[in-house]
């Protein structure tokens, strides 16, 4: 189970090298720097497993939706078993997950203006985005896009299944525009855990611009 837990942690990192809002790394940090944001990494790991741990306490109740906003720009309402986990994209806005039960959802929010300056639509920006994530997986394959109206805003969703080590993954990928932002919103678990994509469905679809 562990094992399965860090493949689908690390999936992400593969994921969004293209990201449009990903800046320059620097390749030149020290060892000491290296260490220590190794020891940071796993005191959080350990954080974030206790929070996860008095969750599962409650796992007999029925698990309620709590709503998280974020800079005032936006919220999501998520499922109570769901943590902040921040080490799945440096570029998210919004980070959550639950490694017991396999589930994970993020947030990049991307300037309309500087989008669309690009030459970005929503069309294409979601077959960017889509792009990404199928060169990230073995045998990747992306679905058709559906068209939505999450809280009348322009949406599209679509899944891109595959897999990593072996592993069948399904990643949900959403679209939302709204009249300054585009919002990549991005969900993965195992292609097997059908309750848990009906899950982050449900936390996706509440998704609303403050």
């Amino acid at each position: 189970m562990k094992n399965t837990q860090r493949l689908l942690s690390l999936a992400l990192s593969i994921l969004f090298l293209l990201t449009l809002s990903l800046g320059l790394q620097s390749c030149s940090q020290s060892e000491t720097k290296t260490e220590e944001a190794k020891t940071d990494a796993k005191a959080e790991e350990k954080t974030n497993e206790n929070k996860e741990a008095e969750n599962e306490k409650n796992t007999e109740q029925k698990a309620e939706l709590k709503e998280i906003k974020i800079k005032d720009t936006y919220s999501l309402s998520i499922f109570d078993y769901m943590t902040e986990n921040k080490d799945l994209n440096d570029n998210a806005s919004f980070q959550y997950s639950n490694n017991k039960k396999e589930l994970y959802l993020i947030v990049i929010d991307e300037s309309k203006e500087e989008l669309e300056s690009q030459g970005y639509n929503l069309k294409k920006y979601f077959e960017f985005a889509s792009d990404n994530v199928v060169k990230g997986v073995k045998d990747g394959k992306a679905a058709e896009p559906e068209k939505l109206q999450i809280k009348n805003y322009e949406t599209l969703q679509g899944t891109v299944t595959g897999k990593f080590n072996n592993i069948a993954v399904t990643y949900l990928l959403t679209i939302v525009k709204t009249d300054k932002q585009y919002y990549q919103i991005l969900a993965w678990t195992l292609t097997s855990n059908k309750s848990g994509i009906a899950d982050l469905k449900t936390m996706i679809n509440s998704f609303k611009e403050l």
